[in-house]
Order: C-alpha cells, then sequence, then structure tokens
C-alpha cells in the first residue's frame, strides 16, 4: 500500500510537470504566431514608406 501511495505521488508530480511544459509550449506558440504576425506589419509598412517616398521623389521631380 505504502509504496502505490509513493507511485501515485510520483505519477501527480510528474503529471505537474508536464502539465508546466506543456503551458510554456503554448505560449511559446502564440508568442511565435505574434512574432511573424508582426513581421508581416513590418514589411507592409516597408511597402508603404518605398511608396510614399517614391511618391515624394516624383513630385519633387516635376517641381
Amino acid at each position: 500500500m505504502e509504496h502505490m501511495k509513493c507511485h501515485n505521488q510520483s505519477l501527480i508530480c510528474a503529471l505537474a510537470k508536464c502539465t508546466e511544459a506543456n503551458m510554456a509550449l503554448k505560449n511559446e506558440k502564440e508568442c511565435k504566431t505574434k512574432i511573424e504576425a508582426l513581421r508581416k506589419d513590418v514589411s507592409e509598412h516597408k511597402k508603404t514608406v518605398l511608396n510614399k517616398q517614391i511618391n515624394i521623389n516624383n513630385y519633387n521631380n516635376t517641381i
């Protein structure tokens, strides 16, 4: 009986560690998703700035 109690305690401890690891992995996945979205935003902003700079240069060339 005592052996089963110790074994159950070990299983509970292992479960807690696995649960903690799963939470960390979930947070990491969410962070990676957010980073990818931010990279796309930066790319779009760079395109916008480039287009505006081209328009400004074209305007300056017509003056």
